[in-house]
């Protein structure tokens, strides 16, 4: 069997439901959820199998990434849908996992305004104030008071000051869904982690307090990748609507909204 390689993010997200499975063949709780958990059960569209003995926990991460493929079919673990927003699920709880050890985990992948109209309507968010945010952010820009990554404990960041209205948006994209709408698999919980191998690396949130940790580390962009391959060129209201955060600037059509954490 041909295997495809992995980046550190794929091969983390392996290794820590391995870890997981580990966890609940031995019966070791975690914290979940600011609880002490014993871990029950563990699967996604159904329960993991049971792990072998003869796989050393401490060494997972020196394995190829056919070994740890390998390992993943046997015990019955697949790579979750793409619009999922739980990676796994503990004790019948969507567990979304975000490794912080490589690269800074998105919060929103570059998405022009037409996604953020979906996302606003289910959230309940006046997207008229998320506007207001981005024509100010393109003031600024435009003027090189700041570049094209703003992060929000920088003074002149114009989303800083508006924690409470981007809160509920903001959980929409790390626990409901997407730009396209609705996940089938929404996510309780993070569970964001340093080392995959070492829960005492873990950190578990919850829609009421993850904003709060990562507010002044959010790092806003508007961006060119994730525009419609024919922007201008489309259809009039999505030409409308995706026009209202999108400027030529650098010879490219910027207008997709990127936020990841830093």
């Amino acid at each position: 069997m041909e295997y495809k390689s992995k980046n550190n993010g794929e091969r983390n997200e392996l290794i820590i439901k391995i870890c997981l499975i580990k966890l609940r063949d031995t019966k070791v709780s975690i914290n979940l959820n600011s609880k002490d958990t014993k871990i029950e059960s563990v699967g996604f569209e159904s329960e993991y199998n049971k792990l072998s003995n003869s796989i050393d926990i401490k060494e997972l991460s020196n394995y190829s990434d056919s070994q740890l493929e390998n390992i993943a079919v046997d015990l019955g673990i697949k790579k979750s849908p793409t619009k999922s927003k739980s990676d796994v699920y503990i004790n019948g709880v969507g567990i979304s996992l975000k490794s912080i050890e490589h690269a800074p985990p998105a919060i929103v992948n570059h998405t022009p305004r037409t996604g953020f109209e979906v996302a606003c309507k289910i959230s309940g968010v006046n997207i008229e104030i998320l506007d207001k945010m981005i024509d100010k952010y393109w003031d600024l820009r435009l003027s090189g008071k700041i570049k094209e990554d703003v992060i929000n404990h920088d003074d002149l960041s114009p989303f800083r000051n508006s924690k409470d209205q981007l809160k509920l948006l903001l959980n929409y994209f790390l626990f409901d869904g997407t730009g396209q709408g609705l996940s089938n698999n929404k996510a309780e919980v993070i569970l964001d982690y340093q080392s995959p191998i070492d829960s005492n690396t873990w950190n578990t949130y919850n829609r009421d307090n993850v904003i709060d940790k990562i507010w002044d580390k959010l790092v806003f962009s508007l961006r060119s990748k994730g525009m419609p391959e024919k922007y201008p060129n489309i259809e009039i209201n999505k030409y409308k609507s995706i026009s209202k955060w999108t400027r030529y600037f650098q010879e490219k059509e910027k207008g997709s909204l990127h936020i990841r954490v830093k």
